[in-house]
């Protein structure tokens, strides 16, 4: 993991503009590589109209990023750079709570437990056995 002047924990998130969207790509430890990558993501993929190479860093449970490379076909693409401009490239003005659940704007999947998952097997095998039975005794009335 790449440490910055502080000792903190930096990390290089590789995003690409697709559908509208930024999406995160991948995650680096090393600047040079990711930067390269997306370059390199860039030139395989026509179709992906921008990428963008942002340095993350944790400290006490806030995460702060700063733009380290962005390179796009179409400038003028609606809402391209918007969504990069409106968020904040200096450290200091990037403070995000770890917990705050500002990070995503999904909503966290709940999970359920095994018992309902072979729950509901169970209750498939006894429909599909009850369609069975049911169609035996339809063929056994008709003859």
């Amino acid at each position: 993991m790449t440490r910055d002047q502080l000792g903190r924990a930096v990390t290089f998130e590789l995003r690409k503009y697709v559908g509208g969207r930024w999406l995160l790509d991948s995650v680096f430890d090393d600047k040079a590589y990711a930067i390269e990558e997306a370059k390199s993501l860039k030139e395989r993929f026509k179709s992906i109209p921008a990428v963008w190479v942002v340095a993350v860093t944790e400290e006490h449970g806030e995460f702060r990023e700063a733009t380290v490379f962005r390179q796009s076909i179409v400038d003028e693409e609606p809402g391209l750079w918007k969504t990069v401009q409106s968020r904040p490239d200096t450290p200091a003005a990037a403070r995000i709570p770890a917990n705050s659940g500002a990070n995503t704007g999904a909503p966290k999947p709940r999970r359920r437990s095994a018992w309902f998952h072979y729950a509901q097997i169970a209750l498939g095998m006894v429909v599909v056995l009850a369609v069975g039975i049911l169609g035996f005794a339809a063929l056994a009335l008709l003859r």
